[in-house]
């Protein structure tokens, strides 16, 4: 995608190959970074050490793209029809049976939240997904599905830049055993 900017592809898998053979063991994509490319990416540089490695991917953030030329435009989509095809679709560019950590992107004011745990909590039964985290989303927000359906992490944006941590958040995911990772 040339929206990040110009990178060199084998030297970005090379880094990825070389930091799980140096330790690292997490690493956080999403279905829209570069309209699925990511993931595939993502899979081939991990190769067979994909199985070891904990992946999180995203989930929310739907896109359309009529012509390669232009920006795809994006929209909010939590929809249970679209969670269900997005969560095949990146077990399909990740070649993995279950995703370890499914995030969701941001919230999507258009679909009742509790549809989209319902089908989340199938997803869990039937093994497809493992642990579930929320992106973007509110301290209310995180209480909320917190409720019904098992949040396992968290991701905020905090950086050297971006300061602004909601310390009732942190309070609330250290009371809950809620991971929180950081992005920014």
């Amino acid at each position: 995608s040339k929206e990040w900017g110009n990178y060199d592809q084998k030297e970005t898998m090379s880094a990825v190959s070389k930091a799980f053979e140096l330790g690292i063991n997490y690493f956080d994509t999403a279905d829209v970074y570069g309209l699925g490319t990511s993931e595939e990416l993502l899979s081939k540089a991990l190769g067979g050490n994909r199985h070891e490695a904990v992946i999180s991917t995203k989930f929310g953030v739907n896109w359309s793209s009529s012509n390669k030329d232009l920006r795809a435009e994006t929209f909010y989509d939590l929809s249970p029809g679209r969670v269900k095809e997005a969560l095949e679709e990146s077990l399909r560019r990740l070649r993995i049976d279950s995703v370890p950590l499914y995030f969701m992107h941001w919230p999507d004011p258009k679909t009742p939240l509790q549809d989209t745990l319902e089908v989340l909590e199938s997803l869990i039964s039937q093994g497809k997904v493992q642990y579930i985290g929320l992106s973007n989303f509110s301290l209310k927000q995180v209480k909320e599905v917190n409720q019904n359906l098992r949040v396992s992490a968290i991701q905020v944006q905090h950086s050297l830049i971006d300061q602004d941590l909601n310390t009732e958040l942190v309070d609330y995911c250290e009371l809950n055993d809620i991971n929180l990772i950081s992005y920014g």
